[in-house]
């Protein structure tokens, strides 16, 4: 989502043992013809390209990835010594078949007015292949990163920026507005500007906690949604700020929601330059509920190693009064475990059975005050399937209903 990624690379790269030196210039290209050369690096665990450089055939080095694109002119020297690295280009193979989970793909290209050639390679293969062949396309790989990192530290226009966001409260009430507020600093002595590819400025994400399924991306863009551009212009020591009011609104399959109860994980950037995505926690309240809970998962029960799971609900008293739970009996929580990530329409295969007991009793939960109850379980009472399975929690004072869901990862005892 970030318009300049290539940084991401060295973190593959590092893992990569090779000299640092310049390519060999005793060898000479086998054309007269000066060849362009065409760098692209995409996948990675966030998908997309992250950089994308062309150096044409008068040494005009472009790095396309950013917005807008970066200009270096190369002097004879540096672009003789970059097309000498392409010295037997032209023997290598045109792929290499060993595709790894969210790793990065590297497609080398060099193109001349009859003859074009590419390579593409994946990032688990660079790391470990120690071929002649991977060898030296290590050698290619580290020259282009090297002088689109040279690119982008000289010639980006927003170097320097400082940049971060905040929201306006840890927790909101069901469907309250919610203030995103990003701030950009120019604490140097001179000029900076960033550019936007985007009519819109900003974009934020939004994980729910405890439900892995969910994932909310803000604006929607579309095909046409790149045709307005815009600029902002920061002078030395200014700062500036974009603020966005969010009515907790999402985009569903069946129409507008609203958020639910729950804790969210919101990240926040602009679509311009590379600067950070922060990350910060909220939590999803009903007020007309004195308490807010969520339910934690068993790590160790998790496991295929273990025969039982600990369903966990821990409730919290968020108001500034004491909160009273009436209890019937020794029991504290209910669970309910279905055999699919939603609770309807698929079938309910466990719910915890009803104390035997009639133990009344009373707990009082000061204000701000964390509790946390506990139902082991055996495994063999129910066998889950599904990767997340669906759980939902009920506590069992007689006096304050509250309920919790959430998708649990739970591997059948083996």
């Amino acid at each position: 989502m970030q318009n300049t990624k290539f940084y991401r690379i060295f973190i593959v790269l590092s893992f990569i043992v090779l000299p640092l030196s310049s390519c060999d210039l005793s060898e000479q290209p086998q054309s007269n013809e000066i060849p362009t050369i065409i760098y692209t690096v995409s996948g990675g665990f966030w998908g997309g390209l992250h950089t994308k450089l062309v150096v044409n055939s008068a040494g005009e080095a472009t790095l396309e990835s950013t917005y807008p694109p970066l200009i270096l002119q190369l002097s004879d020297d540096e672009h003789a010594d970059l097309l000498s690295c392409f010295n037997g280009f032209e023997y290598l193979p045109e792929n290499f078949n060993n595709p790894c989970f969210d790793g990065y793909i590297y497609a080398i290209e060099q193109k001349q007015p009859d003859y074009s050639k590419q390579v593409i390679i994946d990032g688990c293969t660079l790391e470990t292949d120690s071929s002649a062949m991977v060898t030296k396309i290590k050698t290619i790989v580290i020259a282009l990163n090297t002088l689109a990192t040279k690119i982008y530290d000289t010639q980006v226009p927003w170097k320097g920026l400082i940049a971060d966001f905040t929201i306006d409260s840890d927790f909101y009430n069901v469907g309250d507005p919610i203030t995103l507020q990003y701030r950009i600093s120019n604490p140097t002595s001179e000029e900076r500007t960033i550019y936007f590819r985007h009519q819109n400025q900003f974009w934020f994400a939004l994980d729910k906690l405890n439900f892995p399924s969910f994932h909310y991306s803000y604006p929607n863009l579309g095909n046409s949604d790149s045709s307005t551009q815009s600029e902002i212009h920061f002078a030395a020591g200014e700062t500036k700020e974009i603020v966005h009011v969010w009515d907790q609104q999402i985009n569903s399959q069946n129409g507008d929601t609203a958020l639910g109860v729950g804790y969210y994980n919101l990240h926040m950037n602009l679509y311009a330059g590379d600067l950070p995505t922060k990350s910060i926690w909220f939590e999803i309240i009903d007020k007309s509920i004195p308490i807010s809970g969520v339910i934690i998962e068993d790590i160790n029960g998790e496991s295929n190693n273990s025969s039982t799971y600990k369903f966990m609900l821990s409730i919290r008293n968020w108001t500034t009064e004491s909160v009273t739970l009436n209890f019937p009996s020794s029991e504290r929580i209910n669970v309910e475990v279905y055999d699919s990530d939603k609770p309807t329409p698929s079938p309910l295969i466990y719910s915890s059975p009803s104390a035997t007991d009639s133990l009344p009793s009373v707990i009082t939960l000061f204000p701000g005050e964390i509790r946390t109850f506990i139902h082991e379980a055996n495994k063999s009472d129910f066998v889950p399937w599904y990767l997340w399975t669906y759980v939902r929690i009920r506590l069992l004072s007689t006096n304050l209903k509250f309920i919790c869901d959430g998708q649990l990862r739970i591997f059948p005892y083996q």
